[in-house]
């Protein structure tokens, strides 16, 4: 069989490999679908196979005419690959590769948050906890603050990773708790919001300071 010449380019995620006697577009579509168009170039009809990871279908293409197939593949990991096209009709083939991404949404999750259960005004305690990552997904801009108002730390990636982090009664404005942050590749925010289980031993004056800087982010934190 003869190979004809072979045109191949990738235009806004579509595939384009020419023969002599057919073109062929082909569109990856999300997560494992692929679409493509045969296109005929003679005045007679003749019968195409096009395959994909070696699945194989065979279409009748009729007198410079097009007709559409679709290919589902199967069983596809989270993550980036690469598999290859191949046609032949009218004596000729055409070789090319599609390029599919297959991802999931990020995801982080905190877990195993301790503190202490009663601290004082001024007394200086740690609060530890977990984040993880469970998708496949890396997230981006992850911060992690005290009740969305004071930025405690960005870390650059998170895994599976243990944090502690120093606070003081004092920074326990009613109610407290931890926010992470993160985005996804187009920018959408998630938010885990998680409670810190720690009361705060103060006097009458300091409890007053604790309500005025807790109504104070609640207005504009």
């Amino acid at each position: 069989m003869k190979r004809g010449l072979l045109v191949f380019v990738i235009l806004a995620g579509m595939v384009v490999a020419q023969s002599e006697p057919f073109s062929i577009e082909c569109e990856p579509q999300a997560p494992a679908t692929v679409w493509c168009d045969i296109m005929s170039a003679r005045n007679y009809s003749f019968t195409t196979e096009v395959c994909i990871d070696g699945e194989c279908q065979s279409v009748d293409l009729p007198p410079f005419g097009t007709r559409t197939i679709t290919f589902t593949l199967q069983d596809i990991p989270l993550g980036s690959y690469t598999f290859p096209l191949h046609a032949s009709g009218d004596g000729k083939t055409a070789q090319a590769e599609i390029f599919l991404s297959h991802f999931d949404m990020p995801k982080l999750v905190l877990k195993n948050l301790t503190a202490p259960e009663k601290v004082g005004y001024d007394e200086e305690f740690q609060v530890s906890f977990i984040l993880e990552q469970v998708s496949y997904t890396e997230p981006r801009n992850v911060t992690v603050w005290l009740r969305g108002s004071q930025l405690l730390f960005a870390p650059q990636e998170v895994e599976h990773e243990q944090f502690t982090i120093t606070l003081k009664g004092s920074d326990l404005h009613t109610p407290a708790s931890i926010t992470v942050r993160y985005e996804d590749a187009e920018g959408n925010v998630t938010r885990i919001l998680e409670a810190v289980p720690t009361t705060v031993e103060a006097s009458w004056w300091q409890r007053v300071s604790l309500s005025i800087r807790g109504l104070f982010y609640s207005w504009f934190g």
